[in-house]
């Protein structure tokens, strides 16, 4: 981006079937004004013809699919109705079918006459989508999303989600590139294609549509993870779940929509003040109560504190129903523990045992959850958490939390289970925090589990990711060497120091750590660290290495990977870069070309491929346009100043190759080469002393290097004749 261009993202040019599904009605009403009489329109988009949903509809849409020759041209259907082939759809290609027109007109509708028309239908769709987009990042536009809030329109199971990502920036042109950066990393993660809106100073807007609630937590978890690791100092996302369905078209409903905007705008608040990468739910935030460690209430806390309170030692159980809700196995569970010391509270039954041993409580109660759930009159399956008191420094009210913890825990074995509260319901317990992106309060419960277990591998393991995404970079990395001390074969412990260390740049030192994983997975076949993530690990790591052949053979493997930690764009450059330097530009140029398809703004994939198509005779004019754009995106660096010079060089442009070139001077990176391609210019514009002068400070031993001998040979000629 050069400093007199205004980074303006320009006319829309290509539609996707995301805009097919928020401009739906506004699509449908354009086709109805361009042709008259129609009633109906309906868009299939190539896979729906390729796997239509029922028999019935089989073969009528396998005869629209054969008649249109997809992409080809407009047809007619029947006497009422037309076929538009909607050619220019980016993804899989769009039909529009438009029924109930007068036979009439569809009889005489001339081939010409449907041509034109999808061509003023495309114009129409591309100028409304236009319209509604924004010009800094060709996103979706605040105008858009208030029309989709108000329209009610939402199906079941969808979700807002707000993601700020600011950056640090000096200048205008600057905070101009992070957000096309961050636009392409976003469209990057979002591999379903859900709409993303830009709503201005690096914050966005996501809808999640038709996404389980629960598996819309782990994609924020995915989404803060996914920046990290491509080196933004903080990213937050905070999410609401819209509640009506699509039926639901009261105008309550619409102020609802529009209400769940604005809770995902607070809970995004909330996580940027949890540290530089959180996420939260709006959810959890209006309804505490839905949390899994939810404490008890005031008044049951109250009420165990007056039946322990002349109680030295104790064991504290809860039994917790599985399936149904306290007050509907009350009796039950009344009936079942007649004569012992109980208290009722939300979670379940709370029951002091003294003066017993914990192991005896523990027989006591999976006694009890087997009896629950053999009953007779009235089965009821529970699951079951001992705590006991005086434990480390826990209080007495801490019990029955630490209760709960470990019901939690047991039902980790499955509904019927009760366990005895350990380091291991402590783990659980900064998990849930973990995944409700509450880094703070998970660190807090797993150094609380350390406090029991010092040593214990998964608590320091998750605590270390915790430390990373708070940015406390050197506790992680000492956190993760606590463990590789005492297990030096701890595949995840080696995996999340290695990453760390390649997220910091430190390649060398990450690919040391990444081969050692290598071996120990083919032991470990259950293990969460994946083949094709560790390839590529260790493919670019090899590739920063400059072991070129080696890292491209993993790069290539890994590229199809579906995982969110491969950044596709990243995997296609390096494979370029790769072939680049084995001489092999035909495939250097194919990846280049791959890799501008996930980044247009790729610098170094620009000015590779503008040399190769140089070189290579493609295009003497693109190259240099490609060339020239490179730097204005990366400024005067002194690669692609030095190809940029090479490449006017080439094409006679001697005064402006030696600008370029004597701008590269300004890094002492390779100089030698600067001088040679120097002197080359000014002898062939006959300044014959600059040519000396510059030709004499090439290093004897790159003047006699076989790629250097031949450019000197042929400016000693030209000094000769001049």
């Amino acid at each position: 981006m050069g400093a007199d261009i205004f980074p303006y993202q320009g006319e829309v040019t290509e539609l996707t079937q995301t805009d097919f599904y928020l401009f739906d009605l506004q699509f449908k009403d354009i086709l109805k004004q361009l042709i008259p009489t129609s009633q109906q329109v309906t868009f299939f988009s190539k896979k729906q013809l390729a796997a239509p949903l029922s028999p019935n509809a089989d073969s009528y849409i396998r005869e629209i699919s054969q008649k249109s020759n997809l992409g080809q041209k407009a047809t007619r259907i029947d006497e009422r109705s037309l076929l538009l082939p909607l050619r220019e759809i980016g993804d899989n290609g769009s039909v529009a079918i438009v029924s109930g027109i007068d036979p009439v007109i569809v009889s005489k509708s001339a081939d010409e006459w449907l041509a034109q028309l999808e061509g003023e239908a495309i114009e129409e769709f591309l100028h409304l989508r236009h319209f509604f987009t924004d010009s800094s990042s060709g996103l979706y536009n605040t105008r858009l999303l208030n029309q989709f809030l108000h329209s009610g329109l939402t199906p079941a199971d969808s979700h807002l989600l707000t993601i700020e990502l600011f950056g640090s920036f000096r200048t205008a042109k600057d905070a101009f590139s992070h957000i096309e950066q961050t636009v392409t990393n976003l469209h990057d993660f979002n591999r379903n294609g859900f709409p993303l809106f830009h709503l201005g100073n690096g914050v966005f807007a996501l809808l999640a549509l038709q996404v389980k609630h629960e598996n819309v937590n782990k994609m924020c978890s995915a989404l803060i993870n996914f920046f990290k690791n491509r080196n933004y100092r903080r990213a937050h996302c905070g999410f609401s779940s819209f509640g009506q369905t699509t039926e639901d078209q009261s105008p309550d409903s619409m102020s609802g929509q529009m209400k769940t905007l604005q809770e995902a705008f607070k809970a995004l608040h909330i996580a940027c003040k949890r540290g530089p990468f959180a996420f939260c739910d709006y959810d959890l935030i209006a309804n505490p109560a839905r949390s899994k460690l939810d404490p008890e209430d005031r008044s049951t806390i109250s009420r165990l504190q007056y039946r322990w309170r002349s109680l030295h030692s104790f064991n504290l159980i809860l039994i917790k129903p599985a399936y149904r809700s306290v007050e509907e196995v009350k009796g039950a569970l009344a009936r079942a523990l007649d004569g012992e010391n109980v208290v009722f509270g939300k979670h379940g039954a709370y029951i002091i045992r003294s003066d017993e041993a914990l192991n005896q409580s523990l027989r006591w109660a999976r006694d009890l959850v087997k009896s629950l759930a053999e009953s007779a009159a009235f089965p009821v399956m529970v699951s079951g958490g001992v705590s006991t008191y005086p434990y480390m420094k826990m209080s007495k009210s801490d019990s029955a939390l630490n209760s709960l913890k470990a019901t939690i825990h047991a039902s980790f074995f499955g509904v019927g289970n009760c366990v005895v509260f350990d380091e291991v319901s402590q783990n659980i317990a900064g998990d849930i925090y973990f995944e409700e992106g509450d880094f703070n309060r998970a660190i807090k419960q797993y150094r609380l589990g350390l406090e029991i277990n010092a040593v214990d591998p998964n608590l320091l393991n998750s605590l270390g990711v915790s430390y990373a995404l708070m940015n406390k970079k050197k506790r992680a990395q000492q956190t993760f060497d606590l463990v590789l001390k005492r297990d030096p074969a701890n595949i995840m412990a080696l995996y999340n120091r290695a990453l760390g260390l390649f997220v910091d740049s430190q390649y060398r030192e990450a690919l040391c750590i990444f081969k050692r994983i290598g071996p120990l997975l083919e032991q470990d076949k259950d293990s969460l660290i994946k083949s094709d993530e560790l390839d590529y690990f260790v493919g670019i790591c090899t590739f920063h290495n400059g072991s070129y052949k080696i890292a491209r053979s993993l790069l290539v493997n890994s590229y199809d990977s579906k995982s969110a930690l491969i950044e596709k764009g990243r995997c296609s450059r390096s494979v370029g870069v790769c072939f680049y330097h084995e001489n092999k530009l035909e495939s250097a140029a194919t990846w280049l070309q791959r890799a501008l398809s996930h980044d247009k703004n790729d610098a170094l994939s620009l000015s590779l491929l503008g040399d190769i198509y140089i070189r290579t005779d493609q295009g003497y004019l693109i190259g240099l346009r490609l060339l020239e754009k490179s730097i204005e995106i990366a400024g005067d660096l002194s690669d692609y100043l030095f190809r940029y010079g090479q490449g006017l060089s080439s094409g006679g442009l001697y005064t402006e190759a030696i600008a370029a070139f004597s701008r590269c001077l300004r890094s002492s990176k390779q100089k030698n080469q600067v001088y040679i391609d120097l002197s080359f210019a000014y002898s062939q514009v006959k300044n014959i002393k600059k040519a000396q002068f510059y030709l004499a400070k090439v290093d004897p031993k790159v003047r006699n290097s076989k790629e250097s001998k031949e450019k000197i040979r042929r400016i000693n000629i030209f000094l000769k004749k001049g």
